[in-house]
């Protein structure tokens, strides 16, 4: 479980637009010896009753994979 915050500025409300990225990797292992895989439906998001800001809308979620490569290897990020 992992909980996590977005700091979200303000400036255009209510017309503000926000993404909060979260990203996992490690940059220990290569992409050969540690990959990072979604399980299917294991993102959720927590009860919105403990939202501190109501007047926004949840438009949804992703999770992506990439690979990046640099001269030291490639990695799961």
């Amino acid at each position: 479980t992992i909980d996590a915050e977005c700091q979200l500025q303000l400036h255009n409300f209510p017309m503000d637009e926000h993404s909060c990225p979260l990203e996992f990797s490690s940059y220990g292992y290569p992409r050969e010896e540690i990959v990072y895989q979604w399980k299917r439906s294991s993102v959720e998001v927590g009860d919105t009753r403990s939202w501190r800001l109501y007047q926004f809308s949840f438009v949804g979620l992703r999770n992506t994979t990439e690979v990046v490569k640099t001269t030291s290897g490639d990695y799961v990020v």
